[in-house]
């Protein structure tokens, strides 16, 4: 129990009290203590001095120094005395017990004549001391000084306040222990009692309750004060009575008050806290009660709507039929009615309510309609955008099918055209078959592209679209993209050029796919807006830093423009510049939304340029990460073969001079350029004349007045003119001019958009460089250079499952070239069925087909693994490529997924992954197998 403050009163005044009378006590015994050895010091210092005066008269007189020094120094041994020393009248001293010497202080003391003197002293050397002077014949003879040290009295003093402490002490100590427990024993009841009665005055219904722990707590410490016989006990006891009554009357008390809050709570949860509206009206509308909702609900303020007509609350429209409703309800007592009807908020706006009138004009203790509405506009809200949010997801359901189903049936005819072109392009061919099939395959690859670009939009709009950053040779790129529509340019009489700055680096790291995807969306877009003139492509360096470089891309036409008010739209979906294009050139506007959205992913900014008739030109950036390890260049070794060179440019395009002009310039040769036949011969005349011929000609086929094969006749027909080695370029790729300039024996035909590849290999070999062309392989095929893995080691036995014939074919051939051997299945029961008569290492298994689909046959064979114990490996071999289709073939028990068209770097990876045996034999190029 804690001390009570009575307690603490008094035992704190018993301590002060104490303290005081101690420390009176001490004081006093420290005054009288002082008093009396400083006048017993004097005493026996005036008698020491009376003593050694009387008897040092005479010694003095004669001189007797040592006599009197004999008689002072036995003095020393009395105790208090510090000094004893004699001066004559001069104040000379003539004896003393000073060792080594006198202090100052003591050494110039004055005597009186008359009687003794007494004066305390201080000095550095003795401390406080008493000096006691007697004179020697009345001062005439001298004086003699006694001092007695005043510290033994203060050390007498001290020792005799320790004592006493010491004492006082103990008696405090004791008494306080007495104190301690007398008080304890009449303050701690006391101090129960007030604590009881502190807590039964705060209401504390616990007290005297024997139901609670704190009750039966009170009331044991009740009990044992009350066993006491003196007054406290009896204290108790009367309090104990009172605290039982009172208890007793606060419990009933607390009930009722209880029952009395809950009844009110009840109703004002019913009332004032419900989220509905709860209205009184009069017979004739009039608000008389509006619950507090009002301010939650509508923003009001639940006064403001007394006394005023409910119809003034409603929307003007919706006053009529509240009308109706109200007389409704107003014909007999115990009707209801319902309506939704429409209240002004407070912001103004309309609040959709389910209003409910209930006609109590009987009752009399309410006599009115009681209104009931509850806000019902969000909820009307979200149930119609869940009916919307329904009908937009089963829209992109369908659309998800759609896509995948057209996904399905485009890709298996083209995985047959891709592969099979593949397959004639790995064959004999000449030149001129290799390049059409290699415009075939890249114009398949394209056409396979715009199917993606369908299932990229799908994934652009949900965010899905992942980019895949890897390292590629730039220019070969451009180039490529430009080949996929070179010919549809040039049938159209347009020029199509490009130019790269040369700082732009040739290896960067980024997304091909994606770069080559934007610039063929430009390109089409530019030819297919563009009647005459020429499309021009440039890439310069934006800005440079250690990890990336910006590269700014541009796209000029001369084609019809865009006017500066539509230039904005052209970049929304499904969006043209206005209807008169769209119904003149066609298309859906969905390739600039793709094209903004895929420079965005590659971190870049697009933007228009244009006017009316003017043509436009569209810019965009890109960012590439600096290549840590360079490709491989693809230039030809040796290329000092072309230094100095001289060589004529003929052509009517100021660009495609431009262009042709920058490019034997950075390999060193030294152009000279003409725009028509007549000034070619002129300048061929003037170099042969002064002996220095031109080394090589470069002629463009189609030229006005004198076209190209003109120009190379009669240079021909000039011997003057050295026959130098002739590369005829055309923009126009027409049937027979090939084997024309074979007849004509020119070194090389090619067609514009030229590969810098290409023209430098036609260079070479015009400048008869024959031995290093051979040092060279075939150009590369594709925009992102490849290898592809090698085959196992072994022959393999692999069996295809799959429905298409052509598909078959190419499957078939393409495995039989690797050296493996190859069984075909039409579709899953003969898989089956093959498995069960013949070993194989891996099952290529299309999904979709007739009878027993991928999926089944595959349930099918994992099922029997479960008694064999073996595992044979199933690979995946579908169209579908929309997103989850891969989850789901390898959920259904796949061991690998490839789509088609299939590239053969995937799938011999995927088979190499698969089957244990290392692989040691490549191919060279990327294959598209089913």
């Amino acid at each position: 129990m804690k001390t009570s403050n009575l307690f603490a009163k008094a035992l704190g005044i018993l301590v002060i009290l104490f303290v005081a009378s101690a420390a009176a006590v001490a004081i006093s015994s420290a005054w009288r203590i002082d008093r009396d050895l400083t006048e017993q010091y004097e005493s026996k210092a005036t008698a020491i001095a009376n003593s050694v005066a009387s008897s040092s008269v005479e010694m003095l007189l004669f001189r007797d120094a040592s006599t009197v020094q004999a008689m002072i120094d036995q003095y020393l041994d009395i105790q208090g005395v510090a000094y004893v020393f004699v001066v004559d009248a001069k104040g000379e001293i003539v004896s003393h017990t000073f060792a080594p010497s006198i202090p100052e202080a003591v050494r110039h003391l004055k005597g009186d004549r008359t009687k003794v003197r007494i004066l305390p002293v201080e000095s550095e050397g003795l401390g406080e001391c008493i000096d006691v002077a007697a004179p020697l014949l009345a001062g005439e003879v001298g004086y003699v000084h006694v001092g007695m040290d005043r510290q033994l009295i203060r050390r007498a003093i001290n020792a005799a306040i320790l004592q006493q402490a010491a004492l006082m002490g103990g008696i405090l100590l004791v008494g306080l222990l007495a104190a301690y427990f007398l008080m304890k024993k009449i303050s701690s009841p006391l101090k129960q009692l007030a604590d009881h009665a502190r807590q039964l005055a705060s209401g504390d219904a616990a007290l005297g309750d024997s139901a609670t722990a704190a009750g039966v707590q009170a009331d044991k410490a009740l009990k044992v004060i009350a066993v006491r016989t003196d007054e406290v006990g009896q204290l108790a006891k009367a309090f104990q009575q009172m605290v039982k009554e009172v208890s007793a009357r606060e419990q009933s008390l607390r009930k009722a008050e209880e029952a009395v809050r809950r009844s009110e709570t009840h109703y004002r949860s019913l009332i004032e806290n419900v989220t509905d509206i709860i209205m009184k009206l009069d017979d004739v509308g009039v608000v008389l009660y509006a619950s507090p909702a009002v301010r939650q609900v509508m923003g009001f303020e639940p006064d403001g709507w007394v006394n005023r007509n409910i119809l003034e609350l409603v929307v003007p429209e919706d006053k009529p039929f509240l009308f109706a409703t109200l007389q409704e309800a107003a014909k007999q007592a115990g009707t209801v009615c319902s309506a939704d009807i429409r209240l002004v908020h407070k912001d103004g706006s309309g609040r959709l309510m389910d209003a409910t009138f209930n006609n109590l004009l009987a009752e009399p203790a309410v006599h009115g309609l009681i209104v009931t509405m509850r806000d019902i506009t969000e909820h009307r809200r979200t149930e119609e955008l869940r009916q919307a949010k329904e009908t937009a997801e089963s829209a992109n359901r369908a659309k998800s099918e759609f896509l995948a189903n057209m996904s399905h049936e485009i890709r298996t005819p083209m995985n047959g055209i891709i592969g099979m072109t593949q397959l004639a392009l790995d064959t004999e061919l000449t030149a001129e078959q290799r390049e059409y099939l290699g415009m075939v395959k890249s114009s398949a690859d394209t056409l396979l592209t715009v199917i993606n670009d369908i299932l990229d939009f799908s994934k652009i709009e949900a965010g899905k679209l992942d980019l895949d950053p890897i390292a590629f040779d730039l220019r070969n790129q451009l180039d490529t993209s430009l080949k996929t529509l070179a010919m549809k340019a040039h049938s159209q009489g347009l020029e199509l050029t490009c130019q790269v700055r040369p700082d732009v680096p040739e290896v960067v790291v980024g997304d091909a796919v994606r770069v080559h995807q934007i610039l063929v969306n430009l390109l089409g877009n530019a030819i297919k807006f563009t009647e005459k003139g020429e499309i021009a492509v440039s890439v310069e360096i934006e800005s440079r830093t250690t990890d990336e470089t910006v590269l700014h891309f541009a796209v000029r036409d001369t084609g019809i423009g865009i006017s500066p008010e539509k230039q904005r739209l052209v970049f929304e979906p499904f969006t043209q510049a206005d209807g008169s294009t769209t119904r003149r050139y066609g298309g859906t506007g969905l390739g600039l939304t793709i094209t903004a959205r895929l420079v965005d992913l590659l971190g870049g900014r697009i933007w228009l340029e244009s006017q009316p008739g003017q043509g436009s030109t569209f810019h965009f950036s890109a960012r590439f990460a600096r290549s840590g390890a360079s490709l491989a260049p693809r230039r030809l070794p040796q290329i000092e073969v072309l230094h100095d060179l001289p060589v004529l440019v003929v052509d009517d395009h100021a660009t495609n001079r431009r262009i042709l002009e920058e490019l034997l310039l950075h390999w060193h040769m030294k152009p000279t350029l003409v725009d028509d036949g007549p000034k070619a011969l002129a300048a061929m005349y003037q170099a042969a004349s002064r002996q220095d011929p031109f080394a090589l000609v470069l002629v463009d086929a189609m030229m006005p007045d004198m076209d190209g094969f003109t120009l190379v006749t009669q240079i021909k027909q000039q011997p003057f003119l050295g026959g130098p080695p002739i590369l005829m370029l055309s923009s126009l790729d027409r049937p027979g001019d090939s084997a024309r300039c074979r007849e004509m024996g020119l070194a090389a035909y090619l067609t514009k958009p030229i590969k810098q590849a290409d023209l430098l290999h036609a260079l070479l070999s015009a400048v008869g460089a024959s031995k290093l062309i051979r040092q060279v392989q075939a150009k590369p095929k594709d925009p992102i250079p490849e290898e592809t893995p090698a085959a196992t080691t072994r022959s393999l036995n692999i069996l295809v499952a799959e429905d298409n014939l052509v598909n078959q074919r190419l499957a078939v051939r393409l495995i039989e070239k690797r050296g493996h051997t190859v069984a075909v299945a039409n579709n899953g029961r003969e898989a089956l069925d093959q498995l069960v008569k013949e070993r194989f290492d891996v099952v290529l298994m299309d999904v979709q087909m007739p009878e027993m689909d991928g999926f089944e046959a595959t349930a099918v064979i994992r099922k029997n693994e479960e008694i064999s114990g073996k595992h044979m490996p199933i690979i995946a071999m579908t169209a579908h490529a929309m997103k989850g289709d891969r989850e789901r073939c390898l959920d259904a028990g796949m061991d690998g997924y490839v789509t088609k068209p299939i590239q053969a770097r995937e799938l011999w990876q995927t088979i190499a992954d698969l089957v244990p045996e290392p692989s040691s034999v490549s191919e060279g190029a990327t294959a598209a197998v089913s």
